[in-house]
């Protein structure tokens, strides 16, 4: 418990968390009435920091091939705004077998931690048609990790790091 309140990786975690949920209220205030989308976001912890979406200013889908992460975000979700969910594979995605819609936002919370750079360059362009104009794709990822060897110990997982540069680089010039 000290180390979930206190330690730096949690409290990055918890700060990715704002960030995405700051996303989401300047997409609601950007585009009213537009979709977003939340790419396997896990439990959509994100959503109850958004007063866009609290207040239902806009509706979020949270695509996942987890279905029982799916079932969680609903329950957990379930007091506040507009939340459909809708399972989907990787690779019906980078296929381009899934149509998103014109969405305003599309964040991936946790893909650039776990997918290698040729996929998630892969999937940062199966995302691109689903944009609306001046829409915006939002993939956190760490740069470097603030407590090097605590999530290998504690969770047996290495997130991947990249540089910035490298984080470009794999957007191949999408702006």
């Amino acid at each position: 418990r000290w180390m979930a309140a206190q330690g730096a990786t949690f409290a990055a975690f918890r700060a990715r968390r704002r960030h995405l949920a700051a996303r989401l209220d300047r997409a609601a205030d950007l585009h009213p009435g537009a979709q977003v989308v939340g790419l396997f976001a896990g439990h959509g912890r994100e959503l109850s920091a958004s007063q866009a979406w609290r207040k239902s200013r806009v509706a979020v889908q949270l695509v996942d091939f987890d279905a029982r992460a799916l079932a969680r975000a609903r329950h957990d979700n379930a007091a506040w705004g507009q939340l459909s969910t809708r399972p989907v594979t990787l690779a019906e995605i980078l296929a381009g077998r899934v149509v998103l819609g014109d969405c305003a936002l599309i964040y991936a919370p946790s893909v650039a931690e776990n997918l290698p750079d040729n996929t998630l360059a892969q999937l940062i362009e199966a995302l691109v048609p689903s944009l609306r104009p001046f829409g915006e794709i939002v993939i956190p990822a760490f740069t470097r990790l603030p407590e090097p060897g605590l999530l290998e110990l504690a969770a047996e997982w290495e997130p991947n790091t990249r540089s910035l540069a490298r984080l470009h680089h794999l957007a191949r010039g999408l702006d």
